[in-house]
């Protein structure tokens, strides 16, 4: 189900390296702390929710253990987020665990559940709930009369999650995420650990610990290629239903 991302797939790269462009200025902007006399009329203040550069050391890449994690993104974005969440286990552990669930959760080759190797979509966040930080399934789907071309409201639980701290799993759309072609859909399973919001309120781009790359931790990407690939799996989010040790001890 789940895959790494092909570096030689087809992409926009050039509308790709333009958006990427513009995003490292507004966080070079942000870092430098510019005083409101020297700051541009027409520069945007940017709203951050959550706690990216915290969590970027818990983030890793899912291919580190050679072909056993080509399929584990879900995995390892649990193993990673119970981590910082103050939760010792393994990928080998919460692999156990969904294998182990009835009906598995998690399976490769011979053992994938439906045929489909990695973690059933409907299934992601399992270790969460075995593993004692609860579990909050969200999404916002066009069966149940919702239009999906409109995502604030998705967009509005997604940073609801992440002012009360929790660890948010999103699941988009691979082909959609990366920008390539696949004869398949393909899903994929992220960790956001930041939204970032203009002063109208929207997305502008996301910061997500993202296993599918090697550089993965404290990755952003653009508002809209975010959106656009979560749609395509009804906007499925996953949340713990406790939050990380040091947000309470945080000022807000």
């Amino acid at each position: 189900m789940y895959r790494e991302v092909d570096d030689g797939a087809d992409r926009s790269q050039q509308d790709r390296a333009a958006e990427q462009a513009r995003l490292r200025e507004v966080m070079r902007e942000e870092r430098e702390n510019i005083s409101e006399g020297d700051k541009p009329d027409d520069l945007e203040t940017i709203e951050h929710v959550g706690e990216p550069e915290k969590l970027a050391e818990y983030g890793t890449y899912q291919m580190d253990e050679g072909e056993s994690g080509r399929y584990d993104c879900a995995v390892v974005t649990q193993q990673n987020a119970l981590e910082a969440l103050g939760v010792e286990t393994t990928t080998e552990e919460i692999r156990q665990l969904g294998e182990n669930m009835n009906p598995p959760a998690y399976g490769r080759g011979e053992n994938a559940p439906n045929g489909l190797n990695g973690t059933i979509t409907s299934e992601v966040g399992y270790a969460f709930e075995e593993k004692g930080v609860g579990r909050e399934t969200y999404t916002y789907s066009e069966r149940d009369g919702n239009d999906i071309m409109d995502g604030s409201e998705p967009v509005n639980h997604l940073r609801n999650e992440l002012s009360e701290g929790h660890a948010v799993i999103a699941v988009v759309d691979s082909p959609s995420f990366y920008n390539y072609e696949a004869e398949q859909p393909m899903n994929h399973a992220v960790w956001v650990t930041d939204a970032a919001f203009t002063p109208d309120g929207k997305l502008d781009h996301i910061h997500v610990n993202d296993p599918g790359v090697p550089d993965g931790q404290n990755k952003v990407y653009d508002g809209e290629t975010f959106i656009n690939a979560w749609r395509e799996t009804d906007y499925r989010t996953v949340s713990s239903e406790v939050s990380f040790p040091f947000w309470d001890q945080q000022e807000k």
